[in-house]
């Protein structure tokens, strides 16, 4: 048990900071110049684009296992860096939204900002804490994702009744449930899926909505 949270945390790690860096090396290479809230909403859309991309790729050759998928993380990650790395400024992406943080708090804003924080973390917490229990989670998200990891494809799941109707619809959320299944082989981490997405579309809008867009 012990031993395969272990190497579970280090599947994790390894392949979303290798995609992290990929698409980091991207977004220094076509939005150097941009503000760095079109890079921070860039460098989201293009970390969850090569999950679903990596999937595409490995499934139709029954290679969706924490193995291939860890080798070709690290194998975007090395190609971008041959091609980009000289290009690498983690710190200038990480020192806005650190700004970002430091007015907010130093605002009249910031009592808002310190209990909203809070619910995120309690949240967070309860993600960690709870397995996933909604009626469509158990119905057809989490089955279709966790078939997916055990054939190593993204098949088309055959069953009675409305289960097989939602085997047609868009896939793509079912992906990213699957790549927190994966590196546990449990629904360990899951819970946790809507948090980045969460914060990437609502960095989005409120970008937006300030003019930073």
């Amino acid at each position: 048990m012990v031993s395969n949270v272990f190497t579970g945390c280090i599947v994790l790690i390894v392949t979303n900071l290798s995609l992290l860096y990929t698409a980091h090396l991207i977004v220094r290479k076509f939005y150097r110049d941009a503000p760095a809230a079109p890079r921070l909403v860039a460098l989201g859309v293009l970390y969850y684009a090569f999950i679903i991309a990596l999937f595409q790729l490995l499934s139709p050759f029954y290679a969706i296992t924490k193995t291939w998928v860890t080798i070709l993380c690290l194998l975007f990650a090395l190609i971008t860096h041959l091609r980009w790395g000289a290009l690498s400024c983690i710190r200038a992406e990480i020192l806005p939204m650190v700004a970002w943080v430091r007015d907010g708090l130093k605002s009249r804003w910031s009592a808002l900002m310190v209990c909203c924080g809070f619910v995120v973390l309690l949240s967070l917490s309860r993600a960690l804490l709870m397995p996933p229990l909604a009626w469509d989670c158990l119905t057809y998200h989490l089955t279709f994702a966790a078939l997916w990891i055990q054939k190593g494809t993204l098949f088309i799941f055959h069953a009675p009744d409305q289960i097989a109707d939602n085997a047609y619809f868009p896939i793509n959320g079912d992906i990213f449930a699957s790549w927190l299944l994966l590196p546990f082989d449990s629904d360990m981490v899951v819970n946790t899926m809507n948090f980045p997405v969460t914060l990437l579309g609502s960095s989005f809008t409120s970008f937006n909505n300030l003019g930073y867009l």
